[in-house]
């Protein structure tokens, strides 16, 4: 997870939502301002791992999308 990421030490991660389309599984959450630009160049890191297929969309908020 975000833990095991150097760059991402300190982080907190904020108004995590979770819901289910047909199809589709959406995470939303928020970062701090400092940490979004490290978020979204460690994703091979931190999220595609723990989640296969997952991906990050949307530059003002992050959702991961899993078919």
């Amino acid at each position: 997870g975000i833990s095991c990421t150097g760059r991402l030490a300190g982080a907190s991660i904020g108004d995590f939502r979770m819901w289910r389309t047909d199809s589709t599984s959406v995470i939303k959450f928020s970062i701090d301002k400092d940490y979004k630009a490290a978020f979204r160049q460690t994703t091979a890191e931190w999220l595609e791992p723990h989640i296969p297929g997952a991906r990050l969309v949307g530059p003002k908020w992050h959702a991961v999308k899993v078919d």
